[in-house]
């Protein structure tokens, strides 16, 4: 559903369009989610954020990652889109809602506790020995 894929065009031109631009609307934008999934007739935004470094998800404070909190505040702005994070070591998915963290911490549990979702474990487990075999923790950055 992100905007890469529903919006084509605006890809094609980003660079000259958006390069320098920084409105509200350019950062919606760029903050569209990566799904929109609908369950029991119920959508829901739902952004995907992969962590090739062990030490610093989940564990990491906010204050050290200007970046990551700034894109959960537009997403939080702008959609209030579940996020789940991908990491090379299980569980592999951990899901956070609105307002994502606390007290400067990030807020989250294992996606297989997630009752908007309700993933089967058999395919979360599936969906984590791709993870293994495409992000193994050899490749991760420490």
């Amino acid at each position: 559903f992100g905007y890469e894929a529903i919006l084509q065009n605006l890809t094609q031109i980003e660079e000259r369009v958006f390069a320098n631009a920084d409105t509200a609307i350019v950062r919606q934008i760029r903050s569209i989610p990566d799904f929109l999934v609908i369950k029991n007739k119920n959508p829901m935004f739902v952004e995907v954020k992969y962590f090739s470094s062990l030490s610093s998800f989940p564990y990491r404070r906010f204050k050290s990652s200007r970046d990551l909190i700034e894109q959960l505040a537009r997403i939080n702005q702008f959609w209030k889109a579940k996020v789940i994070f991908v990491t090379p070591k299980p569980p592999f998915f951990l899901a956070s809602d609105p307002p994502y963290y606390q007290s400067n911490k990030l807020v989250f549990h294992p996606l297989l506790e997630d009752n908007d979702l309700e993933i089967p474990q058999e395919v979360l487990k599936d969906c984590g020995l791709l993870v293994e075999k495409y992000y193994p923790i050899s490749n991760s950055r420490e």
